[in-house]
């Protein structure tokens, strides 16, 4: 899952107002959650401000100048924001309190409905505010670029939508909504030590910019930060109390907390705001599942896989789910889906062997575990059910060798 490290690293020279995204040593996730937090307290003891004298000079792409947080809208912003991961509902009403610096030609219109914002946001432009009185002319190629790199992040092809953007901000490094998809992409992609880095400088940059600390909460939460994912949820919805997404990411920090009731209440009103908001469904789902409520936990992850659109995870954690309560054909089918969708994916392939194994399903489970060791063969944990279901299938000879496999990719060359 590090593959993207190496094009971020080709132009992270080039991103002046972020910090390297290569570190000399690696760290932790947690060493990288904790050294941003100490940076974060260092700044505020010292009174250091943030740089935002002289942006406006630097701010663009192409000729647009503009910060994130303030001032109507760009062609450029509203696709960087799709490609940054900002729901339908909060971009919406980013366009119709803040209007648009341009007039909007039923060719860029019909562009946007097919985003999964659609028709609501292509309806909004049409009679959002217009600012045009001294009209900023944008860099054709440049907005042209941003659509295909929201369309990637849209069909969840993020290694395309990396490259995409890496050339615009070779160009333009200092534009914090450059940089905000940037950081949006990378978390997608779990490469949340720099997409940490990256969204936190935009919110040094820009404090104001309320959904740079929506998805810092999130890197942090995936870091496992409970205080700082928290904080920065807060933070959020301090600027947009009616965010859905702001309080989704108040719960996702309080569930590392171990609050469940708090983060259940925080997602309750995230879908008051917005109830076709999937993946709150799935992390409520999530939370059930914890506490081994399985056919709660299931009628969460329905939903979220009914909402769409829909990923491995959706269907991975569905299947574990629907194999706790013993419906085993339809636990094969999620996984089945999940697996379409990500096939040489090594948690699902995990998840989706051991319930084959403990069923008795042998050949299939054997399938599967091949294919995960084919593509991952370091996944050590597959080898011991593979073993199981290679000897219940009369296959001794193919079990000795995934045992002699397993002591070798064991730390201490120990067996089990």
């Amino acid at each position: 899952m590090r593959s993207q490290k190496a094009l971020l690293g080709a132009f992270a020279l080039a991103i002046s107002v972020a910090v390297s995204a290569v570190a000399q040593e690696p760290e932790t996730l947690g060493d990288v959650a904790r050294r941003l937090r100490g940076e974060k307290a260092a700044q505020a003891s010292s009174g250091q401000t943030s740089e935002q004298e002289g942006l406006q000079a630097d701010l663009a792409c192409g000729d647009t100048k503009s910060l994130p947080a303030s001032g109507p809208i760009s062609q450029l912003q509203i696709l960087a924001w799709i490609a940054g991961g900002l729901s339908g509902g909060d971009l919406i009403r980013e366009v119709r309190a803040r209007g648009l610096s341009f007039e909007p030609d039923d060719a860029y219109v019909r562009k946007l409905v097919v985003t999964d914002s659609g028709f609501e946001l292509a309806r909004e432009l049409r009679s959002a505010p217009r600012h045009v009185e001294a009209p900023l002319v944008e860099n054709a190629d440049a907005v042209a670029q941003m659509y295909e790199t929201a369309m990637s992040v849209q069909k969840q092809d993020y290694q395309s939508a990396l490259k995409q953007i890496r050339p615009m901000l070779q160009s333009n490094p200092s534009n914090l909504d450059l940089l905000f998809a940037l950081g949006s992409i990378l978390n997608k992609m779990e490469d949340f030590d720099n997409a940490a880095q990256v969204v936190a400088k935009v919110v040094e940059l820009a404090p104001d910019f309320p959904f740079a600390h929506g998805q810092l909460s999130y890197a942090y939460y995936r870091m496992g930060d409970g205080p700082e994912a928290v904080a920065e949820a807060r933070a959020m919805l301090r600027l947009r109390p009616d965010s859905s997404d702001g309080h989704k990411f108040l719960g996702l920090g309080l569930s590392v907390e171990d609050d469940d009731g708090g983060a259940l209440h925080e997602y309750d009103k995230a879908l008051k705001l917005n109830p076709k908001n999937a993946p709150v469904y799935y992390d409520i789902g999530v939370i059930r599942a914890n506490q081994k409520d399985w056919q709660s936990a299931i009628t969460a992850y329905e939903r979220a896989v009914s909402l769409g659109p829909p990923t491995w995870f959706y269907f991975s954690n569905l299947g574990i789910a629907l194999g706790r309560i013993g419906r085993v054909d339809a636990a094969i089918a999620a996984f089945d889906k999940g697996r379409m969708l990500a096939p040489d994916r090594a948690e699902l392939l995990q998840s989706y062997g051991a319930l084959l194994c403990n069923y008795g399903r042998d050949d299939q489970a054997i399938e599967v575990f091949t294919s995960l060791l084919e593509a991952t063969p370091d996944w050590n944990m597959a080898r011991p059910c593979l073993y199981k279901s290679l000897l219940r299938a009369g296959r001794t000879d193919e079990a000795r060798k995934v045992k002699e496999d397993y002591a070798k990719y064991s730390p201490n060359h120990d067996s089990w």
